[in-house]
């Protein structure tokens, strides 16, 4: 049975049965959901408290609900509740990308979608991974291993996938977890194998985005946007910027060409940076404060790294120019929101102070 959307009231989501959290010990509310195989299939879950002394694997989500009128219904404690259309087309999403059915949010199983390693490593920076390379390719391999290894003739029985996201697991008609929300958040946030931004939907031009974050990457030099590299490596900045030399074929823009986006590459940076998420600055710096930052692009994670790359290297265009681009096309190049466009270059630079 496929999903089914509605028109709802805002308070249908009140519907949902909560058991308060522990006065007396840490506790975070989880989110189960039941493993389906199939991305239309309706979403199965349960609300469940969990001692944070168990240290509970989960997902967190990041989900900028937009048209709050537009819902699909979902099962929940064995009741049917209206649940905002975009929160649901994303918990779907991260069900088939984050859970291969080989285990209850396992640490196998999450980690084989996004890697463990701190936010800005490099080895964070498998740019992305296909809910049918996670979910059917890499399946039978790995249960063929847990065969193997556990000595068992049948194969494991898919577990639920727990996510935390804020507008389900934090009762809002409860005074103390709604006065708690930044706080329950941070705890969330900090815990989580992985928190992922819902980006929505891909565009006909999302893979060469998705191909355009690589090429930044690769090319981008270990150290680039610190004030020692600019001292060593000025060839690297404004007006040669070196390092963009052997990627910027693509990138070149004609002094006939009228605008930006009859260059693909362009085009697909735009439609990427104008993504309402990113036009929305107070999520992106509630995501900035995770421990393990990642975005999901449909079925694609992109990696938080990458696209701090991308931003300091398009501010560095926009601010000092390129003899590789016409500069009337220089305010063009980073259409980020102001504010996200500063929330990126921090975590940069905290990167570039660590490193």
């Amino acid at each position: 049975m496929a999903s089914q959307t509605s028109t709802y009231s805002s308070s249908s989501i009140r519907s949902i049965s909560y058991k308060r959290l522990s006065s007396r010990i840490p506790e975070i509310r989880l989110l189960e959901i039941a493993p389906t195989g199939h991305l239309e299939r309706p979403i199965s879950c349960r609300l469940v408290n969990v001692p944070l002394s168990e240290k509970p694997v989960f997902v967190g989500l990041s989900v900028l609900l937009g048209d709050s009128t537009i819902a699909e219904i979902i099962l929940m404690n064995h009741s049917r509740v209206h649940i905002p259309a975009t929160l649901a087309e994303a918990i779907r999403h991260v069900r088939t990308v984050f859970n291969d059915g080989s285990g209850p949010s396992s640490r196998h199983s999450i980690s084989s979608s996004i890697s463990s390693t701190p936010k800005l490593s490099r080895n964070l920076d498998v740019a992305s991974v296909s809910s049918k390379e996670s979910y059917s390719s890499r399946q039978p391999l790995r249960r063929l291993c847990d065969l193997v290894n556990s000595g068992k003739t049948n194969p494991p029985k898919p577990q639920p996938l727990r996510i935390w996201t804020d507008s389900l697991c934090i009762n809002e008609d409860d005074s103390r977890e709604a006065g708690d929300r930044a706080k329950l958040m941070q705890v969330a946030y900090r815990r989580a194998r992985t928190v992922v931004g819902w980006l929505g939907l891909k565009h006909d031009s999302s893979e060469i985005l998705v191909d355009t974050l690589k090429t930044i990457d690769r090319a981008m030099p270990d150290g680039f946007g610190s004030p020692k590299d600019k001292a060593d490596h000025p060839e690297n900045y404004s007006p040669h910027s070196s390092w963009m030399a052997g990627m910027m074929q693509p990138w070149l823009v004609a002094d006939e060409v009228n605008q930006l986006d009859d260059c693909p590459i362009h085009e697909a940076m735009r439609n990427f940076m104008l993504r309402p998420y990113f036009q929305n600055s107070w999520i992106v710096r509630e995501l900035a404060g995770a421990t393990f930052p990642t975005f999901l692009l449909e079925d694609r994670i992109v990696s938080w790294a990458q696209v701090l790359r991308m931003n300091r290297a398009t501010e560095e265009l926009v601010n000092h120019g390129t003899d590789l681009i016409p500069d009337k096309y220089r305010e063009q190049l980073n259409l980020f929101s102001l504010d996200t466009i500063f929330i990126f270059l921090d975590a940069f630079d905290v990167y570039c102070r660590g490193s």
